[in-house]
């Protein structure tokens, strides 16, 4: 007989569980309702610094992390039905014969889908605290753009070339300048006349 107390306390104490929980969604459905909202403007804040953070990365050279854009894609997801559903059920007909009597219907499946949508949201707002959202990207070594294989002959310094030991055959000039930007082979074209 103990048994069967113990059984009949279980289920009883299941039974009423359920139905409370059923009956706080009919009691608290205009606060599960209206708490849905600044939720949803926390995760939109949330995932705009997020997405900052990968644009700053972005600019770096960086590039961002799956978990990142993962979670970026599903944060855009749950905002955009999240206000959807605010706007759709923000003017739900929740009384009916006239507004006599509340619909008690309308009221429990918005009250339970916002509190569902609202516990979502906060899940995904808490899964958005990443420590960093990019990396640096391996970068290709490209080949550099001088040479040392000695002096070249280009045909364009062929010209300063040939003006150069022309001046040399002048025997009036003491000094000749050879000048210009770094790197473009002032010190070899020197070293090609001596």
């Amino acid at each position: 007989m103990n048994f069967l107390e113990k059984i009949g306390d279980k289920i009883f104490d299941c039974v009423l569980a359920a139905l409370g929980r059923k009956w706080d969604y009919l009691i608290h459905y205009k606060s599960n309702f209206d708490n849905l909202e600044p939720q949803v403007k926390d995760l939109q804040e949330a995932r705009d610094r997020v997405q900052r953070d990968c644009d700053m990365a972005k600019n770096n050279a960086q590039a961002i992390e799956a978990d990142v854009q993962t979670w970026l894609t599903r944060s855009d997801g749950i905002i955009a039905e999240a206000e959807e559903f605010i706007r759709n059920n923000g003017q739900a007909k929740m009384t009916c014969c006239n507004g006599w009597c509340p619909n008690l219907k309308s009221r429990y499946q918005v009250s339970k889908r916002a509190s569902e949508m609202g516990l979502k949201v906060k899940e995904i707002k808490d899964e958005g605290k990443f420590g960093r959202v990019g990396y640096p990207e391996s970068t290709q070594v490209v080949g550099t753009a001088t040479s040392n294989t000695g002096y070249e002959a280009f045909k364009s310094r062929m010209q300063t070339l040939t003006g150069v030991l022309e001046a040399l055959k002048d025997p009036k000039i003491n000094r000749i300048g050879v000048y210009g930007m770094g790197g473009v082979g002032k010190t070899m074209l020197a070293k090609e006349v001596v």
